[in-house]
């Protein structure tokens, strides 16, 4: 009787399905759109968020299956459960909920990193987008070859840029210093709560990631394609001490990249074989309804 409804609600929600399915409707267009910044991130975000809902109900609802088979074994023996099999049923019940607890714990975590992230990726989108205007092409959240994306990609005149996004919280307050700056000096970051930790984690990144998407694109279009690595923190004053291989700017400095002085520009034939490459990779084909989806 306790699993009854639960057990009902699935079984109407796969008769929708069934019936959906086989109904003489279909989805009224099948275009193949643009991934939008920080899909991979929504997704994972939305997965999490399922997963914190599933945990949170097995918080009250393990203690009380445990709770139901010892009154269950009382009824039917007619006396109270030995005290054995009473330690057994609430040691386990208090082991399951702790592992559930922790679980709730550890998404919760998981899940304030990826919003952080994915508040990163939208803004630098953002002002990326803006750089159209400029006859740039923006695409975003390019999947790679192996379980990673490539946050963003520009494409222009002023070359290829694969754009990855950090967006690392700050100190409120840091005594005797300015929490708001990071310092670059061509090889290393050094954030203010750290600043005797070189940091070179996001900065080896954008170079792997640019230099796939440099090899990537020159087997597809057949040409030697380069591709600079930048990297964004939103939100950060970046102080450079020296330039690196890898440009860091903050997301209010994309505009910089589209500086074509002392660069060789790229032809519009060019720019056209990558641009159709690209949108080839960055098409999302699961815009229609899973349910509604022909097979």
């Amino acid at each position: 009787m306790f699993l009854l409804p639960m057990l009902l609600v699935i079984a109407v929600l796969n008769f929708w399905i069934f019936v959906k399915k086989r109904s003489n409707t279909k989805f009224a267009f099948a275009d193949a759109v643009l991934r939008s910044p920080g899909e991979s991130l929504a997704r994972k975000i939305n997965d999490l968020s399922f997963d914190f809902a599933l945990y949170f109900s097995f918080v009250s609802l393990f203690p009380m299956l445990f709770y139901m088979v010892y009154q269950q074994a009382w009824i039917s023996q007619l006396r109270p459960p030995s005290v054995t099999a009473g330690i057994f049923l609430f040691g386990a019940a208090f082991l399951v909920t702790v592992w559930v607890i922790l679980k709730i714990t550890s998404t919760i975590k998981q899940l304030h990193l990826y919003k952080i992230g994915y508040a990163g990726e939208v803004a630098v989108g953002n002002a990326l987008n803006q750089l159209m205007l400029n006859g740039y092409r923006v695409f975003h959240d390019i999947e790679g070859d192996k379980q990673f994306n490539v946050d963003h990609l520009l494409v222009g005149p002023a070359g290829v840029f694969a754009v990855e996004t950090k967006a690392k919280t700050k100190k409120k307050k840091i005594k005797g210093k300015q929490s708001h700056k990071v310092l670059f000096d061509g090889k290393s970051l050094f954030f203010p709560d750290k600043p005797e930790s070189p940091h070179q984690a996001f900065l080896e990144q954008a170079k792997r990631n640019a230099k796939w998407v440099s090899r990537w694109l020159s087997e597809a279009t057949g040409h030697p394609v380069k591709v600079q690595a930048v990297l964004v923190l939103p939100g950060w004053f970046i102080e450079i001490k020296k330039p690196g291989d890898v440009r860091v700017l903050n997301h209010n400095q994309v505009q910089a990249l589209t500086d074509t002085a002392n660069r060789p520009l790229l032809g519009k034939p060019e720019i056209d074989r990558i641009v159709y490459q690209v949108q080839q990779r960055c098409q999302n084909r699961k815009i229609v309804p899973q349910v509604l989806r022909e097979e």
